[in-house]
């Protein structure tokens, strides 16, 4: 049963749920494998949907870190190759909703292609913030989950 139980951690003000002990685990190595903060991921999850795997946003974003479909496409078809991500490779729109894993590769991902593009900037993080939130309030939303993040 270890496997199938939820991990609550209790940290400074934070309870983290809905994700398991091998959620967690296989997060931490993607987020090594891209040179991603695993916080900052953890961060992005709660602000955009605590930590919900079947979380639907109102523009079709999907699971825990709100990824459209569209952008799962263009990380799938065009950045993931560039990265030697070949997990994405073949894996269609129905199944990238479905699993949990495809969506922290496709999250991370995204935050590390941001990284890179934004890599000469002061403000890195909070650039990278603003342009993974789809929201006419990119600022606020970088505010949040940079709150979210320093209390990690």
């Amino acid at each position: 049963m270890k496997g199938i139980l939820t991990l609550f951690l209790l940290l400074p003000g934070l309870i983290w749920g809905a994700f398991t002990e091998l959620q967690i685990d296989t997060l931490q190595q993607i987020c090594s494998y891209f040179k991603v903060d695993s916080n900052l991921m953890l961060a992005i999850a709660e602000q955009e949907s605590d930590y919900n795997w079947e979380a639907i946003g109102n523009s079709g974003e999907v699971g825990a870190f709100q990824v459209k479909p569209g952008t799962f496409i263009w990380l799938r078809d065009s950045i993931a190759a560039r990265y030697e991500l070949g997990n994405l490779e073949g894996v269609s729109v129905e199944k990238f909703k479905k699993t949990p894993v495809r969506q922290m590769e496709a999250s991370v991902l995204f935050v590390r292609w941001l990284q890179d593009q934004y890599q000469e900037e002061e403000s890195l993080m909070q650039l990278v913030l603003m342009r993974y939130n789809a929201s006419s309030n990119k600022e606020a939303y970088a505010e949040e989950v940079l709150k979210i993040y320093q209390g990690l």
